[in-house]
């Protein structure tokens, strides 16, 4: 609104408002934004985490130090400090597409923990951790590396639009994830939202349609498509 607008301008004059003008999605908006970014490093952010100890000063320190990586997350935590999952390791096969599926899921990672299989989702970081793609909550990269894997994918509208862009991030150096040393993030508990079995089943379908979708992946500049 443009009430909002002028608290956080007048608060903030650092801040570019963009006015998107309607709900452009997560990618389309984030692609706003990198278009007109200006220093060395990106980060994208949610607007519902909430920031501790200096945590982006640090995670931005390890990161630069960190020559060979090209993007790098943080440990998240829910509202109640508990460990969030930060990020996952692709797991290579057709296995992969039934474990965001409701009760298909479930029962891929019974059997898992059976026979004592290493789970894909990173949950806990100690220090550092590599990792094949990173939960969009927090993702801190180079403007240097998205000239040359692209901007992220705007046919997502939302979710899963991390896990396909960071495989073209991936291309241009390894991924990781920091842990407690790089500051605490409280992050928005979506544990009960996403048990819902009809949220379940969309953001399986839309997550098939990601892990489909990048094995043939282009090579473009920093360019998208236009709405």
């Amino acid at each position: 609104s443009e009430k909002a607008k002028e608290e956080i301008t007048a608060l903030h004059h650092s801040i570019s408002w963009i006015d998107m003008g309607y709900n452009a999605g997560f990618a389309r908006a984030n692609n706003a934004a990198i278009k007109m970014a200006k220093g060395r490093n990106l980060l994208l952010l949610n607007t519902d985490t909430i920031i501790r100890e200096n945590a982006i000063g640090k995670a931005l320190q390890l990161f630069e130090a960190e020559q060979n990586y090209s993007a790098c997350g943080v440990q998240l935590l829910n509202t109640d400090n508990s460990f969030q999952i930060s990020g996952a390791q692709t797991v290579k096969g057709g296995i992969n597409t039934l474990l965001s599926l409701p009760y298909w899921g479930d029962w891929v990672r019974f059997l898992g923990k059976i026979f004592g299989t290493k789970p894909p989702s990173i949950e806990k970081v100690e220090y550092k951790t590599d990792v094949d793609w990173i939960v969009g909550a927090f993702i801190l990269t180079k403007k240097s590396v998205v000239e040359r894997a692209g901007l992220l994918d705007e046919d997502f509208f939302m979710y899963s639009e991390e896990i396909e862009w960071c495989s073209r991030l991936k291309k241009q150096g390894k991924l990781c994830l920091f842990g407690q040393r790089a500051g605490k993030f409280r992050f928005q508990n979506t544990e009960t939202f996403i048990r819902n079995p009809f949220i379940k089943a969309y953001l399986g379908a839309v997550l098939i349609g990601a892990m489909y979708r990048i094995p043939d992946l282009p090579d473009h500049p920093l360019s998208t498509t236009q709405p």
